[in-house]
């Protein structure tokens, strides 16, 4: 359970992260393509970490004789982690469901109030999330900071690959 909602909140993250990359570089009024694509863009490679994150844990599994507490300990760092991802995540859908369904105001204040500053400590959580995942296992924090770090490689890549220039 512990590792479908983190590799749910991995690519949901990457796919947001397609977004942000564009989010203000198209001057465009009706920009739902220009936005769904971006987020598509983001996809994979929110999966190629996904792929690196799950070859780093069977590298770690494949190298103990006692497979069962090795991932009884991977699962219970997956679950640090995600103490700490999870209200922040709740945090950001709840304002992204104002940003998307609310009224102009309420779209307003939730960029500023909620996304814009969820946004600049997204990189203090993620690496909160990587301590806590690695706390007392070198297994789980290996596992945890290939996830990490790569999550937040996500947007950088989408942006340098496809938005250098504004549109």
């Amino acid at each position: 359970m512990s590792v479908a909602l983190l590799v749910a909140l991995g690519m949901i993250d990457a796919a947001l992260a397609g977004y942000r990359a564009s989010n203000g570089r198209n001057g465009r009024i009706r920009r739902r393509a220009a936005d769904l694509r971006a987020a598509r863009r983001g996809l994979p490679a929110g999966a190629l970490v996904l792929a690196a994150s799950t070859a780093v844990a069977l590298a770690v599994l494949g190298a103990t004789d006692d497979h069962a507490a090795r991932y009884a300990e991977l699962d219970a760092a997956a679950w640090r982690m995600l103490a700490v991802l999870l209200p922040y995540a709740g945090i950001v859908a709840a304002s992204m469901l104002c940003y998307l369904a609310g009224s102009f105001r309420l779209a307003t204040f939730a960029i500023l109030a909620g996304l814009g500053p969820l946004t600049m400590a997204r990189p203090l959580i993620v690496a909160g999330g990587i301590v806590a995942a690695g706390w007392g296992t070198p297994a789980g924090a290996a596992v945890a900071a290939t996830a990490g770090s790569g999550i937040l490689l996500v947007e950088p890549y989408v942006h340098r690959r496809w938005y250098r220039t504004p549109i």
